[in-house]
């Protein structure tokens, strides 16, 4: 069923996605070596936090009643420690950079990510990698596409789906070592043509376009920040999106890790199971 108001916030998540990716740009060429690390051991730079600035106050200024979950932002809870957001059913999730660890190696492979969430599931997203100049959006029953964009402004858009092949697969994989999706892929290699190592939310946008077709992530886990806008836009395309086991990849959860890991297929007969 069309519903016009999601078509109004996702306007809005790519004008926050857009306005994100250019603070990201604009320190892209300052030493990109230098950084932080958090408490989970996990990285953060200056184009984090400036990035993820800009775009929660975009999107508490233009949606103030929707609540956000972002990596960057401590989350507002009430007197008993439950989030906005649990109790609202529905929130944005932000993920202001997500490949930092690419960002400071200097490769281009990262992006802003932002979902909209109602209930349990995403129903709008936005991905844009800024130094690739490309956007891919989508939003329940309006499809996925994929935008050139210019000077922070899109430019073209085309509608995107996932490719029907079952075999000859091209499978990703993270760069970070996950040895139980490895031996999967070897253990199935006589359907595998091409293996490719991808940074960021970037995998899912690739098997909605086509030019992928499968992604296993088992450990270290993701959170929902990191899913959350290619869940929605893969399954736009057409794809299906799980956790390992098969089961539905819920979001807004109380717990954001996605502790039995994330598997997204261009078909079900593509899975390795």
């Amino acid at each position: 069923m069309y519903d016009k108001n999601i078509e109004i916030i996702l306007r809005t998540v790519i004008k926050a996605a857009l306005a994100g990716g250019a603070e990201i740009f604009s320190v892209w060429n300052e030493d990109k070596k230098s950084h932080s690390v958090k408490k989970d051991g996990t990285p953060v730079t200056k184009a984090d936090i400036s990035s993820s600035e800009v775009i929660v106050n975009i999107l508490s200024s233009e949606c103030p009643d929707i609540p956000i979950l972002c990596e960057e932002t401590a989350e507002r809870k009430d007197k008993d420690g439950v989030p906005q957001r649990i109790k609202a059913n529905r929130c944005f999730i932000v993920d202001p950079l997500d490949g930092t660890k690419e960002f400071i190696s200097g490769n281009d492979e990262f992006a802003v990510s932002i979902a909209y969430a109602e209930g349990n599931s995403s129903v709008a997203g936005v991905i844009f990698a800024p130094v690739k100049n490309v956007l891919y959006y989508a939003a329940s029953n309006l499809g996925a596409y994929r935008a050139t964009v210019s000077d922070f402004t899109i430019c073209k858009s085309v509608s995107i789906k996932a490719s029907d092949r079952t075999n000859g697969l091209v499978a990703l994989c993270s760069r970070g070592k996950d040895a139980t999706a490895d031996k999967l892929y070897v253990k199935y290699r006589e359907r595998i043509s091409e293996l490719r190592s991808v940074g960021s939310c970037l995998k899912g946008c690739l098997i909605a376009e086509g030019t992928a077709d499968i992604y296993y992530k088992f450990a270290p886990y993701t959170k929902e920040w990191d899913t959350a806008a290619e869940q929605i836009i893969a399954e736009e395309a057409g794809a299906i999106v799980t956790d390992v086991f098969g089961n539905k990849l819920n979001v807004n959860r109380a717990d954001v890790s996605n502790s039995n890991g994330i598997r997204i297929l261009n078909r079900f007969e593509s899975a390795l199971e």
